[in-house]
């Protein structure tokens, strides 16, 4: 009796904490750990554009309607606390990743049982997707509860339910409409909830549902195929229709969206994305791992004949399919991770109830809590040393990847930020100033935070060719070795006031003040001429 009490006690301080550790890498320095991202700044923007009754485009940055699951709460948030501060831009991702966590076991324990839903709930609070997603303020934040209640009302066979939240769910990413072979899946061949699990096989025979499942696939393949033959979405498809027939065939890219797979899973990828590329080591050993997770425990579920598990494993693969399809293997490459965003929290149900499978035993389930710790801490850990320890570390190593990713560099504050502070520490709050912004990822951070003072002015530095500053300050913002470093590093060095680094040391930001020296602006805005405008 005492030997059992250890262990439920040894165990129940594991559980505690892998969940505390969990929440503190979502929830610590939410502000600067990493840069605030233009796409993040800009829904602030258009929150408080429309707080102040200012006109502006709703859009997203990938012009799509905008979700107003995610802008509404922000909203609110902004019209009871209008200060700009970086946090409130994540605010609403955190509170999102905390719901998913905090609603995975009461839903998985009402559609299995206590146990797998405690399994389920140890593997969604290690996810490094989820923890880091939970960290970045727009819309992706919220497809893994789109996908947590999706399956819940889909395996408990409310599928009125699961298809109202799927419907929401494409207002919060287009990509969620990848779940529904999911439940289509689990319809057709499975019956839905324990309780109709205990009462025998489905009328029809399994393989019956099984082929009406690939014959709706097929006869939606053919549909998509027809629209995308006759519309202009077949530009949107990397290599277009030949692209997809490509894709069909050749086995060496089918080979690395398997192996882009598992990388999201990791975290590889998102770590890449954003903190910078982990060791080749990690990253073999990583695929390794999950490829043999994955194989070991969807034989078990092969071997148990289970029902929901399978259809649910099938209906997840056609999705993925589907998006590999469509997207090829960039689609989960660094960067754009968050397109198989919607198989994560599902693959993890799996897995979780893959594992429950294995025994019923107290020391069955002994081993199987055993082990779902022991993976959970080996994610947390590489999450805490890719992620938070590389960018205190470095700042983020990202942009030597993708230029595009240099807006996640930071330091002890954000070196926008940093660069905006000190502009208004320069001029009376009462003094008009105008903010040259060198692109989409200063210009929206530094708009963003100059809602605080209204006669502040930004603009994209594109714009400053007939730019005329009427007895304004003026100042220009860029990036380190960009285009307005290379002009105003040169021939205009002397108009150069400060640098903002990142914990590395490394110039990430550069400041100087243009005041009088006009005649640099027409250059200064070819330079930075964004493609295409």
């Amino acid at each position: 009796m005492g030997a059992e009490i250890w262990r439920r006690g040894i165990l129940g301080a594991g559980v505690a904490a892998l969940l505390v550790a969990a929440v503190l890498l979502r929830a610590t320095e939410l502000a600067d750990v990493p840069g605030m991202n233009g796409d993040e700044a800009r829904i602030g923007c258009q929150v408080l554009s429309l707080r102040s009754g200012v006109p502006t485009g709703l859009r997203t940055s990938s012009g799509l309607v905008p979700n107003f699951l995610y802008m509404g709460p922000l909203y609110l948030l902004h019209a009871l606390s209008p200060e700009p501060r970086f946090w409130k831009l994540r605010i609403i991702a955190l509170a999102s990743g905390l719901v998913t966590l905090g609603l995975t076991y009461p839903l998985v324990a009402r559609i299995w049982d206590r146990r797998t839903a405690l399994l389920a709930t140890l593997l969604v609070a290690a996810s490094p997707p989820l923890i880091i997603y939970s960290r970045l303020g727009y819309d992706p934040s919220q497809i893994p509860l789109v996908g947590l209640a999706t399956i819940y009302f889909a395996l408990r066979g409310e599928w009125w339910g699961a298809l109202a939240v799927l419907s929401m769910g494409l207002a919060v990413h287009p990509t969620n409409v990848f779940l529904a072979p999911a439940v289509a899946a689990v319809w057709l061949c499975a019956p839905p909830g324990a309780e109709a699990a205990r009462r025998g096989p489905p009328a029809a025979p399994l393989g019956w549902r099984l082929g009406l499942l690939g014959g709706a696939t097929l006869l939606l393949g053919a549909a998509l195929w027809a629209v995308v033959e006759t519309s202009p979405v077949g530009r949107f498809i990397p290599g277009g229709l030949d692209g997809v027939r490509h894709r069909l065939t050749d086995p060496s890219q089918m080979a690395t969206f398997v192996f882009a797979v598992a990388d999201l899973l990791s975290g590889t990828t998102v770590y890449a994305h954003v903190a910078g590329r982990p060791s080749l080591e990690f990253i073999v050993a990583a695929r390794l791992v999950a490829g043999a997770l994955a194989v070991g425990l969807l034989a078990v579920g092969i071997r148990r004949r289970d029902r929901q598990g399978l259809a649910l494993a099938v209906g997840l693969g056609i999705g993925l399919v589907a998006l590999y399809l469509v997207g090829g293997t960039a689609a989960l490459s660094p960067g754009w991770e968050r397109y198989g965003l919607f198989s994560v929290v599902p693959m993890l149900l799996l897995a979780a109830r893959f594992l429950r499978a294995l025994g019923n035993t107290s020391w069955a389930w002994t081993g199987q809590l055993i082990g779902t710790l022991s993976i959970g801490a080996s994610l947390l850990l590489g999450c805490h040393h890719f992620y938070h320890a590389t960018l205190h570390a470095t700042g983020s190593d990202a942009f030597l990847l993708a230029p595009l990713s240099r807006s996640f560099r930071t330091g002890p504050i954000d070196p926008k930020q940093a660069a905006f502070e000190r502009i208004t520490a320069e001029v009376p709050g009462d003094a008009e100033i105008a903010i040259l912004a060198e692109d989409w990822w200063t210009y929206f951070p530094i708009r963003y935070l100059a809602y605080g003072r209204p006669l502040t002015h930004v603009l994209f530095t594109e714009e400053a060719g007939d730019f005329r500053p009427q007895g304004r300050r003026l100042f220009a913002v860029g990036f380190a070795e960009g285009p307005s470093d290379r002009l105003l590093g040169t021939a205009w060095g002397s108009g150069w006031m400060a640098d903002f680094f990142d914990y590395q040391g490394r110039p990430v930001v550069r400041l100087w003040e243009l005041t009088g020296r006009e005649a640099v602006l027409p250059e200064l805005a070819r330079v930075c001429r964004r493609p295409g405008t």
